[in-house]
């Protein structure tokens, strides 16, 4: 444990400390007290900065006693970030105010690497000190509860962006806790308070993430026209609508994997705090924080059926998102497919084009290479010097004309089919080393094939003539 507590130190923080954009911060007092008359007074402050360490300091208790008075004291600041890892206060104050809380030393490693989860070490029993972090998506909280014998003291920071007055960015979390703590205003002498409260806010803000995913689902089922709300109004699918729809759905499924790690944080802390009502329970404590605790524990049953049903809804709406997800897919499948039909087309438009317009071309070059040679030596057997005037002439233009033609055909012919002709030569000569291989897998000789002919033809006849004469030789041994 000792190496833990020495591990912050000798780390190297990734927290980014900036100027303050304000000399002041807002702060929570709460004091609950559980005797003969009970009092509960939540006060919304605001601290100049420089004076907040001295803010977490808690006054003794005044009487008190497991039969008299006791009291739970909280106070926590709330510490402005310009998102993760970016505090809006100055480094040294920061270091002040984690000094004034007193937590383990492990925890600024946890502070540090900006973690999530919920962790807590020690307990709460007299003269001892409890301390907690949680971690979530909206802030981040550390705070310590003590307990002396006459009162609970809770100090804490909740880090988290904006302030307590200026909402840039909809409902501020720091009110929606002050809230609550006002609400269970009957479990404030409990030192389970500041963890049950904050677990019911996480616990609600679940519930209306998982609300705006069943609005987006019903949506884009009633869009693609599948699902449980599908009617089906973009049969063939609209490009853009379908990436925009697949963008939201893809929110939507972050949001459902958040609200699950959220859930097994709040189950998280719901068991610490009934092993924690069961250790106090142990204890000689007074009535009405034992009532406090019952209260609480009464309260952690109720809502641990409300956190079953809303995991039960996360994964019924996994499973309509990644349903969703593969409709989206075949539609831009499809869409893709369409497109590349289109292409295709196009392209097959534009080769017959080429081909037609290269025909032409083709044409043209013929026409002007037929004409060409002609053309030249009319031209030439016109020149007046030459004397090319006699009628008798004119056979000898056509001499020359029809030749040279000739020749520039077979001459473009050998330049431009050369491949070809080169082809046709390979083929004949393929065809001739098949024919030699024929005739030599058979070992047939043509020359010697026909004397072999008419040797037999010979033979044959010879056979002939020798039955015929012993034919006669019998007839006439027959008639002797």
């Amino acid at each position: 444990m000792d190496g833990l507590r020495k591990l912050p130190r000798a780390s190297q923080s990734e927290l980014k400390f900036y100027p303050p954009q304000s000399d002041r911060l807002n702060a929570i007092s709460i004091l609950s007290t559980s005797g003969t008359s009970p009092l509960f007074r939540c006060d919304v402050l605001e601290v100049p900065l420089l004076q907040a360490p001295a803010f977490l300091q808690i006054e003794p208790a005044a009487g008190g006693g497991s039969d008299g008075d006791i009291q739970h004291t909280l106070k926590l600041l709330h510490v402005p970030t310009s998102g993760p890892d970016c505090i809006l206060i100055g480094e040294q104050d920061f270091e002040a105010m984690l000094k004034e809380v007193g937590m383990d030393p492990w925890i600024e490693r946890l502070i540090q690497t900006w973690s999530y989860g919920y962790h807590h070490s020690g307990h709460v029993a007299k003269d001892s000190s409890a301390s907690y972090y949680l971690g979530t998506g909206n802030y981040f909280a550390v705070w310590t509860t003590t307990y002396d014998g006459m009162q609970y003291a809770s100090k804490g920071v909740i880090f988290k962006e904006g302030g307590l007055l200026k909402l840039p960015f909809g409902v501020n979390a720091v009110r929606r806790i002050i809230h609550s703590l006002k609400l269970f205003e009957k479990e404030s002498r409990s030192p389970l308070y500041l963890p049950f409260v904050l677990s019911v806010d996480m616990l609600k803000r679940r519930e209306n993430h998982l609300k705006g995913c069943f609005t987006t689902i019903r949506e884009i089922e009633s869009i693609t026209g599948h699902g449980s709300w599908g009617q089906g109004i973009i049969a063939d699918g609209n490009p853009t609508g379908t990436i925009e729809l697949t963008a939201k759905l893809g929110r939507a499924l972050n949001t459902v994997a958040n609200v699950y790690k959220h859930l097994n944080m709040v189950d998280l802390m719901w068991k610490h705090l009934e092993a924690m009502s069961l250790q106090m329970a142990a204890t000689d404590i007074s009535d009405r924080v034992r009532a406090s605790n019952s209260s609480i524990m009464e309260a952690i049953g109720i809502l641990r059926q409300q956190s079953l049903q809303a995991r039960d809804q996360a994964q019924y709406l996994e499973v309509r998102i990644r349903s969703q997800s593969s409709v989206l897919f075949s539609l831009l499948t499809h869409n893709d497919a369409k497109v590349n039909i289109r292409v295709a087309n196009a392209s097959v438009e534009l080769a017959a084009a080429a081909r037609r317009d290269g025909s032409s071309m083709k044409t043209i070059a013929v026409l002007t290479m037929a004409f060409l040679p002609a053309t030249f030596f009319a031209a030439f057997f016109s020149i007046p010097s030459l004397g090319w005037v006699e009628p008798d002439k004119f056979p000898l233009f056509w001499a020359c004309t029809l030749p040279v033609t000739t020749a520039t055909f077979m001459l473009w012919a050998g330049v431009t089919q050369r491949e070809a002709m080169r082809g046709l030569v390979r083929d004949i000569a393929a065809k001739r080393r098949e024919s030699k291989e024929d005739t030599s897998k058979w070992n047939l000789n043509p020359r010697k094939t026909e004397a072999e002919m008419r040797r037999e033809e010979e033979e044959r006849r010879m056979e002939e003539l020798r039955r015929e004469r012993r034919d006669h030789e019998i007839q006439l041994e027959d008639w002797t």
